[in-house]
């Protein structure tokens, strides 16, 4: 059973499908579950872009470095540094996104 005054899933997404917001295209279910969307893309696309490119030279540099392939461990470490990296790059774009979102 839900606690008192909380939602279900089912509820949540009747609602949002069923909100109208009076932009024509942009009503309905793509206001309601798409809203933001191209705005969330402007900052995951830079931050793959980033990350993923780094990722990949990392491992290629630890490899030259051994002499062998990477564990899944090291592997890892590289994309946590990679991942750090474009996050700290991409950190104005995504207060930008999230100051986007919070106004509609």
């Amino acid at each position: 059973t839900n606690a008192v005054g909380s939602s279900t899933l089912s509820s949540t997404l009747k609602m949002v499908v069923s909100e109208k917001d009076g932009r024509g295209f942009g009503s309905g279910v793509f206001g309601g579950l798409y809203r933001g969307y191209g705005i969330t893309l402007m900052r995951e696309v830079p931050f793959a872009f980033i990350q993923f490119p780094m990722y990949e030279r990392f491992k290629i540099e630890w490899e030259k470095m051994q002499g062998h392939d990477t564990s899944p461990l090291q592997a890892a470490t590289c994309g946590s540094f990679a991942g750090g990296i474009a996050g700290a790059v991409t950190t104005p774009l995504d207060v930008i996104k999230t100051s986007y979102r919070i106004t509609l």
